[in-house]
């Protein structure tokens, strides 16, 4: 079982399955908890991708999106830190720039969260006052457009962060879809919405401790 110190926290996998060490224990992580209890109707279309597909050009395409997330992701952390370096000429960043600029100050980016009552960690992309709320805001690079009934699972993790301890608290997300030559997606979550994923959330928690239960009694 190997271990990676990422943000503060030491991440493992055990049975192939993501684990943040936190102060507070070992659990496993948000996004390991999605996949792990994703729709059956969701395993099945992915399935039929890959094999439409093919398995190696579907690994690469997988492996090309981690790319460009991490460029991404270390594009705007740049801009938003303390010394920002010159503006990328880069359309990704001509995309997001409008909603980048209009933050009125952050508390924390990559910011490691986790949850002792639920069981579950994370690392939120960024902490951030937006229009007076402070927000969670996630950043999702994308080659397309999404619908709002094609994300929920990016509102399940977004309630996720929110509802995980930290300071200062937040009361609401936003999901910025970014895609190449378009204008930012901005799918904002109220306080409301907030708790209803939340619910959401706390379901799949507990299916996925059920599916980790029976794996240990096989």
């Amino acid at each position: 079982m190997g271990a990676e110190v990422v943000t503060g926290l030491v991440r493992f996998e055990i049975d192939g399955v993501r684990h943040y060490h936190t102060p507070g224990g070992d659990f496993p992580s948000v996004t390991a908890i999605l996949w792990a209890t994703q729709p059956a109707s969701k395993k099945k279309s992915l399935e039929a991708w890959r094999d439409n597909m093919g398995e190696a050009p579907a690994d690469r395409i997988r492996d090309e999106a981690a790319r460009r997330g991490t460029r991404l992701h270390s594009m705007i952390e740049e801009q938003l830190g303390p010394n920002p370096p010159p503006e990328p000429d880069c359309p990704y960043w001509r995309c997001v720039r409008p909603l980048v600029k209009h933050i009125e100050s952050v508390f924390g980016l990559e910011l490691p969260v986790w949850n002792v009552e639920v069981g579950y960690a994370g690392t939120l992309d960024c902490l951030a006052m937006l229009d007076g709320h402070v927000t969670v805001l996630d950043w999702k690079g994308s080659t397309k457009p999404k619908r709002e009934e094609w994300i929920e699972d990016y509102c399940l993790q977004a309630a996720a962060y929110v509802k995980a301890p930290k300071e200062p608290e937040a009361s609401r997300a936003v999901i910025a879809v970014i895609v190449r030559g378009k204008p930012v997606q901005e799918f904002k979550l109220s306080s409301r919405e907030i708790v209803r994923y939340w619910g959401l959330f706390r379901r799949r928690v507990d299916e996925f401790m059920v599916m980790q239960e029976l794996l240990k009694r096989r």
